[in-house]
């Protein structure tokens, strides 16, 4: 009985959440997510850190239909007081929708039928009673597959190999050699496609993984510096400077305010989920036991 209860209570607490998508729209969506109204009044203010990432927002309540680009800066919000719901673009996935130049949607949000023309007009999910986060989603996806708005195909295949191949820390040029671009044609598409340039972009995707290990620290050994390790720095004040950057807090400020108003509230467990085949603590023991052996001598 005392587990039911406990379950109730975190449920009534969590504002943030996030789906897996459907197969159909797997190729240029990452996640759904929800943001729910916080009727206890005790998750407060949250912060929003730049992932390089658009999103096709949705208000069930009637707000409607907006493509949000990605941002530049951080930003502290307050809890809403009406359920949002909206699907994380890939890379590129925003551009499928009218093949137009998405740096223009740096830090802006704009009408779906503004953006993506008139296919988009009257666009209206059906919603069933009772109104829930997952049903919401549900009903956006559903309401894309029926009108075949979105592909399930990668939607730009130059940008998502490079994509793959910067998120595995490659290096841009290498990157660009690869594709039989140059750096500055890599860039031009990148800023068309994703509305970021290539190097941005890796930074972004960098510490999205930074994010996804901040948990460990305090609950186990791992530091900061072993954090960096992990996630491909070159080494700690790189962390350290991004993170200042990227969220306006040093990584122990951010830990600390996330153990104070995001983990007990939020639910990441999709959007920073581990890629398959990263090993981040197997690269922390490696750079111990080099770090001993360095010692030693």
């Amino acid at each position: 009985m005392e587990r039911d209860v406990r379950t109730r209570m975190i449920d009534e607490t969590v504002t943030y959440r996030e789906f897996c998508v459907r197969q159909e729209l797997a190729g240029a969506f990452s996640c759904g997510w929800a943001a729910l109204p916080d009727p206890t009044g005790v998750a407060g203010p949250s912060r929003s850190i730049p992932n390089g990432c658009d999103d096709l927002v949705w208000h069930p309540t009637g707000g409607g239909l907006f493509v949000r680009g990605p941002s530049s800066v951080p930003a502290v919000s307050g809890p809403t007081d009406e359920l949002i719901v909206g699907l994380r673009f890939r890379p590129s996935g925003a551009w499928a929708m009218c093949h137009a130049p998405i740096v223009a949607l740096l830090d802006q949000s704009v009408g779906a039928e503004v953006f993506a023309g008139r296919r988009w007009r009257r666009f209206d999910p059906v919603m069933r009673e009772p109104i829930t986060a997952s049903s919401a989603v549900d009903a956006l996806q559903t309401a894309l597959v029926d009108r075949e708005l979105m592909t399930s195909d990668p939607v730009d295949l130059v940008v998502a190999r490079a994509v793959e191949a910067l998120s595995s820390n490659s290096h841009v040029r290498d990157v660009a050699d690869a594709e039989c671009y140059s750096d500055r044609q890599l860039r031009r598409r990148f800023l068309q496609v994703v509305g970021l340039s290539p190097k941005r972009l890796q930074g972004l995707v960098r510490f999205q993984r930074v994010l996804a290990l901040l948990p460990l620290i305090g609950a186990t050994t791992m530091t900061i510096g072993e954090v960096a390790v992990a996630t491909g720095y070159c080494d700690q004040a790189s962390l350290v400077h991004q993170c200042r950057e990227l969220s306006g807090l040093t990584p122990s400020q951010l830990v600390s305010e996330f153990r104070r108003t995001c983990w007990p509230h939020h639910d990441h467990s999709i959007g920073l989920a581990l890629p398959l085949g990263w090993r981040p603590l197997a690269r922390v023991t490696d750079w111990r036991r080099a770090s001993m052996s360095t010692s030693g001598e």
